[in-house]
């Protein structure tokens, strides 16, 4: 159970989320004071508004609606958080529709070109679990539309959990759709001079970003938001942003080319160009940035054996709480956290939420990282007998 604190308390420690309106719609939309700090330091990469979204969220939890909305009101008068307006077009597809003046008539010129200026990488990262907010900006610095094409990795085990493309002030959010029929609604879309934004899974771990109808001198950004566990390798948790899509050996005999990649397609690999990105051996022009909020639940070691020059190896207590923040790096390798146990006896790690009134806890029992094996086997019975509820295994 939870301890009820003080409204004033509260109040006093939620001030700064109660002075951001979009802070203030997230902790009202959270279903835990947990799901509210994590989504708000994805939102802002900020760890002390992600804090303040927390006490904010309590007092929703702990107090009521009503002394959350009076909590609010008593600093000023915020809309709800906004929204996007106009037709989702699909998570592998979106496009802006609105009631602006007639699209310009003139095609967006499609070429394989990258005007990416850069990326962000926003992660809250526990023992088991993370969840990353990817933003990638775009700006078109040419004379004439273009349609940027972006082929990045995600981790092999990631899974998408949102889409958004941000022109302005104007959020517009993805739905998934059949891969032929979002291909055909976005070329239309560019075509007719809308924005639009195409975003296709190759692999598991191989992703295309199309972003069309991007006017001279506009910047976009397309924001996704993914969740994946984290493994646990040589007594620790490993985990890695994928930066660099590795060259990769293509056989077959070569059929033609439909990608932008440096590979042709072959019949034994038909989408051979779109997997294969141009390799710049002068490096690209765009950078990446990452922010890290960890809160292990344990004691660990915690290094960066990727980028060990910019994140110091430390050791995290069981409670805390720890921000880590690179500024720009190349994306010339994959940005890699290992995280190990410094206890000398099994610990657990707990993390608490809610989701439609119903409360959820994952407890990961952790072995001591520094214990000298004594030759002793663990056994573990599993007891699948016609005695048990439920059908038989």
């Amino acid at each position: 159970m939870s301890k009820k604190r003080n409204l004033r308390e509260l109040r006093a420690r939620a001030r700064l989320a109660l002075a951001d309106p979009v802070l203030v719609g997230i902790a009202a939309s959270a279903n835990s004071p947990n799901q509210a700090h994590e989504t708000a330091y994805l939102e802002t990469g900020d760890a002390e508004k992600a804090k303040a979204c927390r006490w904010l969220a309590m007092i929703k939890r702990d107090h009521g609606r009503k002394a959350f909305d009076e909590a609010v009101s008593s600093v000023g008068s915020f809309s709800p958080r906004q929204e996007s307006t106009g037709k989702n077009e699909g998570a592998t597809h979106m496009s802006k529709t609105t009631t602006e003046p007639e699209p310009k008539p003139k095609a967006a010129e499609k070429k394989p070109s990258i005007p990416l200026e850069h990326i962000s990488f926003r992660a809250a990262l526990n023992s088991a679990f993370a969840r990353v907010r990817c933003i990638q900006k775009f700006k078109n610095d040419s004379e004439n539309p273009v349609e940027a094409v972006y082929v990045f990795p995600l981790p092999d085990d990631a899974s998408v959990t949102g889409c958004v493309m941000v022109i302005g002030r104007r959020k517009v959010e993805a739905e998934l759709k059949k891969r032929d029929e979002a291909r055909k609604e976005y070329d239309n879309a560019v075509a007719a001079g809308h924005h639009a934004s195409l975003l296709e899974q190759q692999r598991p771990n191989i992703f295309t970003m199309n972003v069309g109808g991007i006017e001279p001198g506009e910047s976009i950004s397309v924001e996704i938001t993914y969740v994946q566990r984290v493994p646990w390798q040589a007594g620790g948790g490993r985990f890695s942003i994928p930066l660099v899509v590795a060259p990769r050996f293509i056989s077959g005999v070569p059929t033609g080319k439909q990608g932008g990649g440096w590979a042709e397609d072959t019949d034994e690999v038909p989408d051979a160009s779109f997997i294969t990105p141009p390799v710049a051996k002068e490096g690209v022009t765009y950078n990446a940035d990452i922010s890290v909020m960890f809160s292990p639940g344990f004691r660990c070691r915690l290094s960066c054996p990727s980028h060990s020059g910019i994140v110091e190896e430390r050791v995290i207590a069981k409670a805390e709480e720890f921000e880590l923040k690179t500024g720009d790096i190349l994306t010339d390798r994959d940005f890699v956290l290992v995280y190990r146990s410094t206890s000398k006896a099994a610990e657990v790690a707990v993390h608490a939420g809610e989701l439609n009134g119903e409360s959820f806890l994952l407890a990961n029992i952790i072995p001591p990282g520094e214990s000298t094996p004594v030759g002793s086997d663990i056994v573990f019975v599993l007891d699948c007998s016609g005695s048990m509820n439920g059908p038989k295994i």
